[in-house]
This record gives structure tokens, sequence and C-alpha cells, in this order.
């Protein structure tokens, strides 16, 4: 069985409703800002896209689809 410990499927475009509806826990942690998550969006979005695409062809190759 095979499991991820993340969420690969998670696109860039999608991203913003997800700091909207967790803007009180985002708000709450010290360690993180509405502004860095945007920023690091923008930036590791396309790699992410990229490397998550990849994960799951060769995931659905290796079960034979």
């Amino acid at each position: 069985m095979l499991a991820f410990q993340c969420h690969p499927e998670a696109r860039q475009e999608d991203f913003e409703s997800w700091l909207r509806g967790h803007a009180n826990e985002i708000a709450a942690a010290s360690n993180a800002s509405v502004e860095q998550l945007r920023k690091d969006t923008q930036y590791y979005g396309p790699t992410l896209a990229a490397c998550a695409k990849q994960a799951f062809t060769d995931w659905l190759a290796s079960v034979g689809l």
C-alpha cells in the first residue's frame, strides 16, 4: 500500500481559498503569515505541480494503469 503524508494534489490556483479557510490557524501560528505563504506558493507552486504530476504518473505506471 502507498500513502502520501502530504498533499501533492494541491494546486497553486486553489491555495488562496485554503488561506481564507484557515485564516484563524495561520494567524495563531507564530512562524507563519499569509503574506509569506502567498510568496512561497508563487515560488514553489510550479515545482510542486511538476513533481506531483511525475509522482502520480510513476505510481499509476507501477500499478499497471
